[in-house]
């Protein structure tokens, strides 16, 4: 403690707490889930992800909520687009660095 003047915290409590906060982050343990995001629609994103937190037993949170933790987990944007004469929101990267 002196050294670093701080208190050291040991790596199974690390592991201990990023698990705790992954059972109550349903985005970002869909986010671990390798579920695919970035090029997928948000409305398709959206219907994943209910999907999954119904499978592990997650409360849903809402459509809007869930992009917005997206865009700032992932650093992706929604872009607008027309694919086969339907408009859609797609998630794509961020080209700000």
């Amino acid at each position: 403690m002196l050294e670093n003047e701080s208190f050291t915290i040991p790596k199974a409590s690390e592991e201990e707490m990023l698990e705790y906060e992954i059972r109550n982050d349903s985005v970002q343990a869909f986010i671990l889930d390798d579920s695919p995001i970035e090029n997928q629609t948000t409305r398709a994103v959206y219907s994943s992800y209910c999907e999954f937190c119904l499978r592990e037993g997650m409360q849903p949170i809402s459509n809007i909520e869930l992009s917005r933790q997206i865009k700032r987990k992932l650093n992706l944007d929604i872009s607008r687009r027309t694919i086969q004469g339907e408009k859609v929101k797609l998630y794509t990267k961020n080209n700000i660095n």
